[in-house]
């Protein structure tokens, strides 16, 4: 397989294991089910689809490189893209790790604990979302800097 072969399927690859996690990505809800099946097959779904992503983004910055060598000449410009892809790929890996990997432990807990313990780890839980919205927002604006 050519080089650039290797680096366009990578894009491909990594792009199609984005669209599935997002087709079969999980809501907050889906982890907190009263009953019991429902609660284990909406953590595992989490881990799954954002193990998924976790995997696919390396997989995408592999292709990137592929891009950045067959992109102009202006070497400043497409060094500057890449770092900020690059950038935004590690902050959307540090998201799915909070909502896939973290978030799925809490809501265990959560389900878990007794009343007094239950007020705490909500709040933990709703820092844990906050942290994977922040980096969410940081991975929209540094991917779409590099594309422009």
């Amino acid at each position: 397989m050519k080089q650039s072969s290797a680096y366009g399927t990578a894009l491909i690859l990594g792009a199609l294991g984005t669209v599935i996690t997002m087709v079969f990505h999980p809501t907050g809800s889906d982890l907190l089910q009263t009953n019991e099946h429902a609660a284990r097959q909406g953590e595992l779904l989490a881990i799954a689809t954002h193990s998924l992503a976790l995997v696919s983004y390396p997989v995408i910055c592999f292709g990137i490189v592929g891009l950045y060598r067959r992109l102009a000449k202006n070497e400043l410009i497409k060094t500057a893209a890449l770092i900020a892809f690059f950038f935004g790929a590690f902050a959307i890996m540090i998201a799915g790790a909070s909502s896939g990997l973290i978030a799925p432990t809490l809501t265990r807990q959560i389900l878990e604990s007794d009343e007094v313990s239950r007020a705490t780890l909500h709040t933990l839980l709703a820092y844990n979302f906050a942290i994977n919205q922040a980096f969410t927002k940081i991975f929209v604006v540094a991917s779409s800097s590099s594309v422009i």
